[in-house]
């Protein structure tokens, strides 16, 4: 896979998915999988890092992942994603849209950045 799914650090309040080259829709199922099975069996919400600073691109079909995602989301997670290109972030502001609910998407530069935005959020909910 090349999509790498870890915790961030031993609070496992957030999972970092670190994207790596050229990647399919089947890697990024994957990656969504390990991500709800690893929220499963916390009683507190766990957000999501997408580190998309050493992809390739996304792929052409990408969006046909919405229902996958409607139905095995976490209701209140944040997602970052962490990106410098104009057309991922288009993509992902796109696909929020498209899901139709209000999970928070954020942006950031680098994985510092993710993290010090995550805390922000946790302060203010």
């Amino acid at each position: 896979m090349s999509i790498q799914v870890t915790w961030t650090d031993d609070t496992q309040t957030s999972i970092y998915c670190q994207f790596i080259g050229k990647w399919t829709l089947d890697d990024l199922y994957q990656c969504l999988s390990a991500c709800y099975e690893m929220q499963t069996d916390k009683d507190y919400v766990v957000d999501l890092i997408f580190d998309m600073t050493q992809s390739d691109g996304i792929p052409k079909n990408i969006m046909s992942i919405n229902s996958y995602i409607q139905r095995n989301r976490q209701p209140d997670t944040v997602a970052v994603v962490i990106t410098q290109n104009a057309f991922v972030r288009a993509m992902s502001e796109t696909f929020m849209r498209l899901l139709k609910h209000e999970q928070l998407i954020i942006f950031a530069k680098d994985e510092a950045d993710a993290m010090q935005k995550l805390a922000s959020v946790h302060v203010t909910r």
